[in-house]
């Protein structure tokens, strides 16, 4: 008795759901058209072990970046590099003897190549000044044109005599001027 209640209310489901979805228009069973679906960016470009140099209107080379790998997305005009180094060496009786040099895990060039941002074990080597400085934060932003170097994480700035930690930099490398946000802890070796 109790196996056929079973096998009669068994029955029972599978024609119910049978007519209903015999019965359902088309349309119940596709995706709603009004959800979002979230495309990934599209590779429009890519490189391989690329050299990459950039010269001013006269001429004058501003910078040279190299890099195993570059990708250029489809819509965008930023490229973004996968171990990227830099070296910036500008000409010019203003800025005789400057220059930085990067090291880092990924960056991201504008597409004006006015602006850097860099990103991972960030290395940065500021030359031209009084004294060589090694610069060294999780990630940076650096302004070609105006030589403006930034950053918002934490940094550590060491010289021949000093040695500097804290959170939040900005350096206009014209002016050879540091600004330090918070947290700076420092020391400094007077020979």
């Amino acid at each position: 008795m109790i196996r056929q209640s079973f096998i009669g209310t068994a029955l029972l489901i599978i024609v119910g759901w049978f007519l209903i979805v015999w019965d359902s228009p088309p349309e119940s069973f596709m995706r709603d058209s009004n959800t979002s679906i979230v495309q990934e960016r599209q590779v429009d470009g890519y490189m391989a072990s690329i050299t990459s140099q950039r010269f001013s209107v006269t001429g004058e080379q501003l910078f040279l970046l190299t890099s195993p790998k570059m990708q250029l997305f489809e819509g965008d005009s930023r490229l973004e590099l996968t171990q990227p180094r830099f070296l910036s060496l500008p000409k010019g009786p203003n800025n005789k003897g400057k220059g930085i040099a990067f090291s880092a895990d990924f960056g991201t060039l504008s597409g004006a190549g006015d602006l850097m941002f860099l990103e991972g074990n960030v290395k940065a080597i500021i030359t031209g000044t009084e004294q060589k400085k090694t610069l060294t934060a999780a990630s940076l932003e650096y302004q070609l044109t105006e030589m403006i170097v930034s950053t918002d994480k934490k940094f550590t700035l060491e010289t021949a005599q000093s040695f500097l930690t804290g959170e939040g930099l900005v350096g206009d490398l014209n002016k050879d001027l540091f600004t330090l946000k918070s947290k700076v802890h420092g020391v400094h070796d007077a020979i």
